[in-house]
């Protein structure tokens, strides 16, 4: 099945060395050592998604680096309860040394997860919910007016990823936007140090 420019493949296995050899026989490339990180989701009955993106959609080699921009794959599933569980551990199979783990969450609270940066968190109220409509009409269809939107980030070093990241509700409901400073903001202060340096050196040569 085609989702935009992915090949997409549902998978569940009963054990490990089926989803393994199914992985390997249609070149995705999967180390079979690390067959035991995939044993603990096949136990609890885990849906696996794979994907290969269709080269016949993008561009060809230029300059012998090929380069292209993809739009997110939606997935959408079941679920109970009030937290979310992230497969942290699988994601150590493709992690060389660290990997940067950024959540959005859109809920009726705001969300966190162990030592996460919180990078935005806001209540949507109705003039923010007209503005998402005319600028981001496919955001519109997931919220409505008291929707939270938590923006979460969190580096790991591959030791750190041996247990799935649980998302959990807090009653902490403070609204918070990181303040981002711009290479233009940079050249603004160092301009205004060049300034008092000159004003300096021309209130000695008054003298």
């Amino acid at each position: 099945e085609m989702v935009g420019m992915f090949q997409a493949v549902i998978l569940q296995a009963t054990n490990t060395s089926d989803l393994v050899n199914w992985l390997n026989d249609n070149r995705y490339r999967y180390n079979a050592a690390d067959s035991t990180i995939l044993a603990e989701y096949v136990a609890n009955d885990w849906f696996f998604v794979a994907m290969k993106l269709d080269t016949s959609q993008v561009p060809p080699f230029i300059d012998q680096w090929w380069n292209a921009t993809t739009n997110p794959a939606k997935i959408t599933f079941a679920h109970s309860g009030d937290d979310l569980m992230y497969p942290l551990k699988i994601s150590a199979i493709s992690t060389k040394e660290k990997a940067e783990v950024l959540v959005y969450t859109i809920s009726r609270d705001p969300m966190r997860f162990e030592q996460a940066d919180v990078e935005y968190a806001n209540e949507i109220d109705k003039s923010e919910l007209s503005f998402v409509a005319q600028r981001y009409p496919t955001l519109y269809d997931f919220i409505d007016e008291g929707t939270f939107v938590t923006k979460l980030r969190r580096t790991f070093r591959k030791s750190e990823m041996q247990n799935d990241l649980t998302i959990f509700p807090v009653e902490d409901r403070r609204e918070f936007r990181q303040i981002i400073y711009t290479n233009q903001a940079g050249m603004q202060i160092f301009g205004l140090a060049l300034l008092v340096i000159l004003l300096a050196k021309r209130r000695r040569f008054w003298r």
